[in-house]
C-alpha cells in the first residue's frame, strides 16, 4: 500500500513507497472456482461502500467533516485500480507513467489539493483494508486530512491475486461565475475600505469587462490585452487564489485613499501553475483626479504655470493671463466639445492673438511637447486658456479640452 498527496494551486509532493503492502488474509480465501471468481467480482461495490462509510466514521470520531461520495474520483479510482490489477503492480504510476496529480488533471476535475492511498489485500473483508491503511501513518494522514471534501474509492478483483484498491481524496471547489466571484470581491474591497474610513471604490463596467478580459488570458497563459489609453493613469494588480475569499486577493493599494475608481475581472481556469485550477484576478485602479475638486481660475493656473517654466528655462519673458482672451478660448473649447471646429478665419478675429492651439490631456500639468515648443517664441506676452471637461466613449474617465490663444 502507498498514498502520495497533489496540492493542485501550490505543489507536488509525492511520498516514497516505503509502505508499499501486501495484507494476506489467508481464512476463508482460497483460490476461487470460476463461480467464486464470479462473486469475488461482484463483492466490490459493496467493498467500496463499506470502505467510505469506515473512512466517514472515523473523521467523525475526529471531529472532521464527512466526505462527500464524487463520482468522478470514483472512476478515477477504479480505472487505476483496474490499471495495476492487468499489470499485477501496486503503483501510483498508470501504464503511461501518469501519477495522480497528472491523471487528476487530465479527468478535467477541478481541486485545491488532493491524495491517493493505494492497496492490494488478499482479504475482501473492508473492515481488515482499513485498518491496515489506518495503522499506516501516510495513509492515516489522508483518511484524516481535514481540508478534503470529496472521495472516490474503486476496487477491482484481479484473478486468482486479489483485490486492488486505490482511494482518492481532494478538497474540490466551489465554482462561482466570473460574475458572482467578481462581485463578492468588490464587497469585500468595499467593505474594508468602510472600516478603514475610506470612501467606496466606483468600479467601471468597461474598466471591469477589460480586467475579465485580462484574467481570462493570463490564465491561458497568453498575451495581455493592452490597456487602452482610455482609461487615463492605470495602476494593475494581477492575483492568483484559490477562492474569492482568500486574503491573498486584496492589492497592497486597495485601502489608498489615492484610488477612486477600479475596475475587478475574475476568471477560473487552470494553467502550468496552477493544475488543479484557481481564480485570477485583475484589478485595474485608477488614481484620483485631483483636478475635479479644484475651481476653473486654479486649472488654468496649473496649465500657465507648465507654460512659463518652460519659458524661463529659456531666458523667456512669462506670459501673463489675458482674461478677454480666455473667455474666447473657452468658447472654442466648448465648441470642440460639442464636435464644432473654429472656422479658417476664426484666429483673424481673436483680437490680434498670433496664434492658436489646441489638445487633450488628463493631466493638466502635461502637454504634447510640440505644443510647449510653439509656445517658446521670444515675442509672445499674453495667453488665453480656455477648459472644457468630458466623459466619453472614447475617454471613459474623463479628459480636458485645452485651447490656448496666444499674442
Amino acid at each position: 500500500m502507498s498514498s502520495s498527496r497533489y496540492d493542485g494551486s501550490l505543489f507536488f509532493r509525492s511520498r516514497v513507497a516505503a509502505y508499499a503492502l501486501s495484507l494476506v488474509v489467508t481464512a476463508g480465501f482460497a483460490v476461487p472456482a470460476q463461480k467464486k471468481e464470479l462473486d469475488f467480482k461482484a463483492l466490490t461495490p459493496s467493498i467500496e461502500t463499506r470502505l467510505i462509510e469506515l473512512i466517514n466514521e472515523e473523521r467523525a470520531r475526529g471531529g472532521l467533516a464527512r466526505l462527500d461520495l464524487s463520482p468522478e474520483l470514483t472512476e478515477l479510482a477504479r480505472s487505476h485500480s483496474r490499471d495495476m490489477a492487468e499489470r499485477s503492480v501496486l503503483s501510483h504510476e498508470a501504464t503511461e507513467g501518469k501519477p495522480f496529480s497528472r491523471r487528476i488533471v487530465e479527468a478535467g476535475i477541478f481541486f485545491q489539493k488532493g491524495g491517493e492511498n493505494i492497496a492490494y489485500s488478499e482479504s475482501y473483508v473492508p473492515e481488515i483494508i482499513h485498518q491496515a491503511l489506518m495503522g499506516s501513518r501516510e495513509h492515516r494522514e489522508e483518511i484524516l486530512t481535514p481540508d478534503y471534501d470529496r472521495i472516490g474509492i474503486g476496487v477491482v478483483y484481479a484473478e486468482k491475486k486479489g483485490f486492488y484498491v486505490t482511494e482518492n481524496f481532494m478538497c474540490s471547489y466551489v465554482l462561482l461565475t466570473a460574475e458572482e466571484a467578481g462581485e463578492a470581491v468588490k464587497k469585500k474591497i468595499n467593505s474594508a475600505r468602510e472600516i478603514a474610513g475610506l470612501s467606496p471604490l466606483i468600479f467601471s463596467s468597461s474598466a471591469d469587462a477589460l480586467a475579465r478580459k485580462y484574467s481570462e488570458k493570463k490564465a491561458a497563459g497568453q498575451a495581455l490585452p493592452s490597456v487602452s489609453d482610455i482609461f487615463g493613469a492605470t495602476v494593475i494588480y494581477s492575483i492568483t487564489a484559490v477562492s474569492p475569499d482568500s486574503d491573498r486577493v486584496f492589492p497592497r493599494d486597495i485601502l489608498s485613499p489615492n484610488y477612486e475608481e477600479a475596475g475587478v475581472g475574475v476568471w477560473f481556469g487552470r494553467n502550468e501553475a496552477n493544475p488543479g485550477g484557481a481564480y485570477f484576478f485583475t484589478f485595474f485602479l485608477f488614481p484620483k483626479n485631483p483636478y475635479l475638486e479644484m475651481r476653473p481660475e486654479d486649472l488654468k493656473g496649473v496649465v500657465l504655470e507648465r507654460i512659463n517654466r518652460g519659458r524661463r528655462d529659456l531666458g523667456l519673458k512669462p506670459l501673463e493671463l489675458n482674461s478677454a482672451l480666455s473667455k474666447q478660448a473657452d468658447r472654442v473649447s466648448r465648441s470642440q466639445l460639442e464636435g464644432n471646429s473654429p472656422s479658417p478665419t476664426a484666429l483673424a478675429n481673436l483680437d490680434g492673438a498670433s496664434l492658436m492651439v489646441g489638445y487633450e490631456t488628463e493631466n493638466l500639468s502635461i502637454m504634447p511637447e510640440v505644443t510647449l515648443t510653439r509656445l517658446m517664441l521670444g515675442g509672445q506676452a499674453e495667453i488665453g486658456i480656455g477648459l472644457s471637461f468630458e466623459k466619453s466613449s472614447r475617454f471613459l474617465r474623463g479628459v480636458y479640452r485645452v485651447t490656448l490663444i496666444i499674442k
